[in-house]
């Protein structure tokens, strides 16, 4: 549960989850506890990213939602690396455009950190 959910979500989620959900830790209750955690990922996906995508749209002319979206999301509770969902619920060709970009500029800083070989030559080309 703790790559699924983020603080802010679970704040304003309407009952507490138990963190030992979908674990071997969590054998009193279990079928409760996982049936929560299950319906809270619905709330998510189903009303959550819905909201958010609407109200993104609603700030489509706001120039600054480019440098905003991640601080925008993480404050709706979602967490960046369901982005691709926020972009199937956005109807706004800008907004989706701007999300793309964000999902392009992250996979590319991720590679960049994480493989080797390309961190040589970054390192090359800068001298």
């Amino acid at each position: 549960m703790y790559q699924l959910f983020r603080p802010e979500f679970l704040k304003n989620y309407h009952i507490p989850l138990s963190s030992d959900a979908f674990s071997n830790l969590g054998k009193d209750n279990y079928e409760e506890h996982n049936r929560e955690v299950l319906e809270a990922t619905t709330y998510l996906f189903d009303t959550t990213i819905r909201e958010f995508a609407m109200s993104l749209e609603m700030q489509e002319q706001n120039d600054s939602l480019v440098w905003e979206l991640t601080e925008l999301t993480h404050r709706s509770g979602i967490n960046i690396r369901y982005l691709g969902v926020v972009r199937q619920a956005v109807t706004s060709e800008k907004i989706r455009r701007i999300i793309f970009n964000e999902m392009c500029a992250r996979v590319a800083k991720n590679q960049l950190r994480y493989n080797p070989l390309l961190r040589c030559e970054r390192m090359y080309s800068l001298l």
